[in-house]
């Protein structure tokens, strides 16, 4: 090979633009006998890129054992924080119930004992139909008020529409887990170029 061309694509693979075919080229000719004295020092260089690839392809592949001990600490840590979840939840539940009761069974106390004598039911109405017209008023008003409070829940309609079309993307990555083997695959058929 020429001197000129050597030290044009020298320039290239210094900055950074060479592509693999030229960079073939630069190591087959320092990996050569007959090299100009002025590029001896790119022959040192060349020689160590050489021995380090040659070192490189001799070390075992350890990317699936990695993959694999990463898969195994991950659920361990979902399993473990799930666990500690619902722990966490049943205890708060527990919690919660025990003190609700303990409010009510002391206000029920407190209002039996303070307004023991003081409980008397007495008619509003003296008329039952007047009565019944104005119960069925109240109850017709308590009926619209939680009707008008119910139609923002329709919203949660749209929100269920977009967490289905998220499990689209669960089933996408069922598919990159069965792509994994494929990677193994690509590990043996560079051992096998290899040797």
């Amino acid at each position: 090979m020429k001197k000129p061309e050597i030290k044009t694509l020298l320039e290239k693979y210094y900055k950074g633009e060479t592509n693999l075919e030229e960079e073939g080229i630069l190591i087959e000719y320092f990996s050569g006998k007959n090299i100009d004295s002025e590029f001896i020092s790119d022959k040192e260089f060349f020689t160590f890129l050489i021995k380090e690839r040659e070192n490189q392809s001799s070390i075992e592949d350890l990317s699936e054992p990695i993959w694999k001990n990463i898969e195994e600490y991950e659920n361990h840590n979902k399993y473990k924080s799930l666990k500690n979840k619902t722990l966490y939840r049943i205890t708060l539940a527990i919690a919660a119930s025990l003190i609700i009761a303990m409010v009510s069974v002391s206000i029920f106390k407190h209002e039996l004992f303070t307004k023991k004598n003081q409980i008397q039911f007495t008619d509003t109405y003296n008329n039952p139909e007047l009565a019944y017209i104005e119960a069925k008023k109240a109850l017709l008003f308590v009926s619209e008020k939680l009707n008008k409070g119910t139609n923002h829940i329709e919203n949660l309609n749209s929100f269920e529409k977009g967490t289905k079309d998220l499990k689209l993307i669960e089933n996408f990555d069922k598919g990159l887990n069965e792509l994994k083997p494929v990677k193994s695959i690509e590990v043996v058929n560079k051992y096998i170029k290899n040797k």
